[in-house]
């Protein structure tokens, strides 16, 4: 009767045809300890997130829209990709951003060498936004992230790349 069983599923035959009840265990734990990298882009300019705001009349906080609809936007960018679950994470962010249309030709071909780079926003509230924009969507909390790296570059477009990969 066993043999019926394990008929029926063609994973559990080798290489010869017969039945090898060890193949599905073996090919089941090495998905189990394969590393996950998942790679993105969020289109657009970068924002920078802000501080929470008072509510004058009831006194409440809240975030700006501004930063909401940006957090919205990243989760959104990630889409169903795998989700890391309470794994030690490492989480690489490059911040393109457009050059400024008051540059020289000059100014412009320095600015995509590298030779000038963006002073606009601050690098850890950007970081910040993306990282609260991913919370519940690519990991549980962002307490996870064991290893980060970002940059701010210059591009002919404003973009955010971002990989995400265990450790």
């Amino acid at each position: 009767m066993t043999n019926k069983i394990m008929d029926k599923y063609p994973l559990n035959k080798n290489s010869e045809g017969y039945n090898d009840p060890t193949a599905h265990k073996a090919i089941k734990n090495a998905s189990k300890t394969e590393k996950h990298k998942v790679r993105f882009v969020i289109p657009g300019e970068p924002v920078a997130k802000e501080r929470p705001r008072r509510d004058k009349r009831t006194g409440r906080f809240y975030t700006p829209s501004k930063t909401q609809n940006f957090e919205t936007v990243c989760s959104l960018c990630y889409g169903n990709k795998h989700y890391f679950d309470g794994n030690q994470l490492r989480v690489s962010i490059l911040f393109k951003f457009e050059i400024p249309k008051g540059y020289s030709k000059k100014d412009r071909d320095k600015a995509l060498r590298g030779e000038i780079r963006p002073s606009k926003k601050d690098l850890d509230n950007c970081i910040k936004a993306v990282l609260d924009g991913l919370n519940g969507k690519a990991w549980k909390d962002d307490r996870y992230i064991h290893e980060l790296s970002a940059k701010k570059i210059f591009s002919d477009k404003s973009e955010i790349a971002v990989e995400i990969e265990e450790i």
